[in-house]
């Protein structure tokens, strides 16, 4: 009779011994998906696509596909289609110009004629009211020239530190070089436009110049009201613009009171009357963007202050789950015992980080075997790490050399290392760096749990062994 309890225990133990060698072999199998992935597409590759997809549209590249594996009869037809595909992405008033219906013509119509009676007119009337001449080439053609001199002069002194002086008075030295080369050459009899003598003092009283009567007053009152509306329209429509970008309120009747007072007090003051209202909203946009300069800034510092120095995380396990969460942040989350499982918080194991991720897993090995738990006052034993390396993108040969001075101290110590869930560029580039022939390829696993759970049937497997032997 106690043959039979025997026999049952021992039927247990076999079918258990036999559950644990499917997923020994369930692991291994998707350890070999990790490892015989292909190899990524190259970076030129990458940058053909990057240029397809931005240049032909989704539908051209579907067409070429399907044409390439219809019949002869019908890539004609195909061949157009791709035709009509390209010119419509090119064009892109070709693709929503046959919805379109004469209903919906006469906005465009009138906002048509809208721009054309305020920008054409423009052209002609602010030459007149400004006194400026029409364009000359020579004017750009100095201008450009001093304009590339300070460039240059701003380049070589950041070059050359020897020569940092050299922006700063380059400003100088065009002004004398200009005065020189218009003097010498009497540029300014040849069209070149010069400033000259420049009056002090502020603009004088034109309020006796203001005439009531006249043949022409009835006229020019016609037009100026005409003006008026017409700035009133274009000052507010902008403004409303910049309100809707930045979030407040716009109220048209202050814009006209604003507006009018400008212009009058302006015109009694010799000044060019003009609608202000625009570069106001321009200047306070710059405004505002200078304090987003400043936030990007400080973005932009941040984001270099995580690459070089990415957070390190402990891992460990939520009970009667397979995810591994930070220990800090669910303090319920249980460690394997002798196995530490760390994630690096960075897209990019580089040489900017490289050093830092190697001393910090290090310095994390050490306080993990000296904090010591309950009943071992010696503490605990690592005997193998574990990389999460999900959240790394890519990787350089800083960050592999890393790796390898990592393997190599860790095995001194007798500890071991596995890496969890390496991206696609990741495995490819530690397979060319032949790192997973001497990390050895049954330690790269495709998720921590399977990574911690093989190691744990191992270690069973081998007390199992040694029982029996």
């Amino acid at each position: 009779m106690s043959s039979v309890p025997m026999e049952t225990f021992s039927v247990e133990k076999n079918h258990q011994q036999h559950q644990m060698d499917v997923e020994a072999g369930d692991r291994i199998e998707r350890r070999q998906w990790v490892l015989d992935s292909p190899d990524p597409p190259p970076p030129w590759k990458e940058l053909l696509c990057s240029i397809r997809d931005t240049v032909f549209p989704p539908q051209l590249i579907h067409n070429k596909h399907s044409s390439s594996s219809s019949s002869s009869s019908s890539s004609l037809r195909a061949t157009a289609k791709c035709l009509q595909s390209f010119m419509e992405s090119l064009f892109p008033i070709l693709r929503w110009g046959k919805g379109k219906k004469a209903s919906k013509f006469k906005n465009d119509l009138m906002a048509g004629l809208t721009l054309a009676s305020l920008s054409i007119p423009q052209v002609y009337i602010k030459p007149s009211l400004l006194l400026t001449p029409n364009w000359y080439p020579l004017n750009i053609v100095l201008g450009c020239s001093f304009l590339i001199f300070l460039l240059i002069a701003r380049f070589i002194g950041r070059r050359n530190r020897k020569l940092f002086w050299l922006p700063a008075i380059a400003p100088l030295i065009s002004v004398v070089l200009s005065t020189l080369i218009v003097y010498l050459t009497k540029a300014d009899k040849h069209g070149v436009k010069i400033v000259k003598h420049i009056k002090g003092g502020l603009n004088p009283s034109s309020v006796h110049q203001l005439q009531l009567t006249g043949p022409h007053v009835a006229q020019a009152a016609k037009t100026g009201l005409i003006s008026a509306i017409i700035a009133l329209t274009e000052a507010i429509a902008v403004g409303r613009s910049f309100a809707s970008i930045n979030g407040y309120h716009l109220d048209g009747n202050k814009e006209m009171v604003a507006m009018g007072c400008m212009n009058i007090v302006g015109s009694l003051t010799s000044c060019y009357v003009a609608t202000g209202m625009y570069k106001l909203y321009s200047i306070g946009c710059n405004f505002i963007m200078i304090f987003d300069k400043l936030q990007v800034t400080i973005s932009f510092a941040k984001i270099l202050l995580n690459s070089i120095r990415p957070g390190i995380e402990a891992l460990g396990r939520l009970p009667t789950t397979d995810i591994f969460c930070e220990t800090n942040q669910y303090p319920m989350a249980v460690k394997a015992p002798g196995i530490l499982v760390i994630r690096m918080n960075s897209g990019l194991l580089c040489f900017a980080n490289a050093n830092f991720v190697r001393e910090r897993i290090m310095r994390g090995v050490t306080e993990e075997e000296d904090n010591g738990v309950e009943g071992n006052a010696k503490g605990r034993a690592v005997k193998l790490v574990v990389l999460d390396l999900s959240n790394v993108m890519n990787i350089d040969t800083s960050g592999i050399s890393a790796l390898e001075e990592l393997l190599r101290k860790l095995l001194l110590r007798g500890i071991e290392l596995a890496v969890a869930n390496p991206r696609w560029q990741v495995i490819h580039k530690l397979k060319v760096a032949k790192f997973v022939d001497k990390i050895g390829g049954d330690k790269i696993f495709l998720s921590v749990a399977e990574a911690v759970d093989g190691s744990l049937a191992s270690k069973m497997s081998t007390t199992h062994t040694l029982t029996t032997c």
